[in-house]
């Protein structure tokens, strides 16, 4: 017992490097989509959370998120930092939910796992979207003209 939790927490460790360095990747490359950039960072966080269970995936979402926040700080509102780092990374270790399911499909036949896991990936997606999304609504709503609606 003692070495699969020591086991796991190596796991998060090396995630959040990983993730680190996808994400510096990423920022050099050409790619811009409408003002943003196509970030690889997710992908190590879903593995590990397909692998280990939502827990593994949200500690190691936070982890990746203070250091992301850490390398490239972008600091508008209390809310935004908050939002925009730690829920939203942690959210896609909501993939989690799913790896119970994952991992008696690669068990059943390999070629089934990512079958089994995309619902719960679109689940971790979604949910750093909307942690995105309310970081914005949160923002312009603090900044909107008095008078005008969000």
């Amino acid at each position: 017992m003692r070495s699969q939790r020591t086991l796991t927490l190596v796991e998060i460790a090396l995630t959040i490097a990983l993730s680190a360095v996808l994400s510096l990747v990423a920022a050099r490359l050409p790619i811009n989509v409408a003002g943003g950039t196509i970030s690889f960072a997710m992908l190590p966080i879903l593995v590990l959370a397909l692998r280990r269970g939502v827990w593994a995936g949200v500690i190691a979402g936070v982890g990746f998120g203070m250091i992301d926040y850490l390398i490239e700080p972008f600091f508008v509102a209390y809310a935004q930092v908050v939002l925009d780092y730690g829920v939203a990374f942690a959210a896609v270790g909501l993939a989690g939910l799913g790896s119970g399911a994952y991992q008696r499909a690669v068990l059943a036949n390999p070629k089934n796992g990512l079958v089994a896991a995309l619902p719960f990936i679109a689940l971790g997606g979604a949910g750093r979207f909307a942690a995105a999304w309310l970081s914005g609504v949160i923002f312009f709503g603090q900044n909107a003209p008095a008078g005008q609606a969000v």
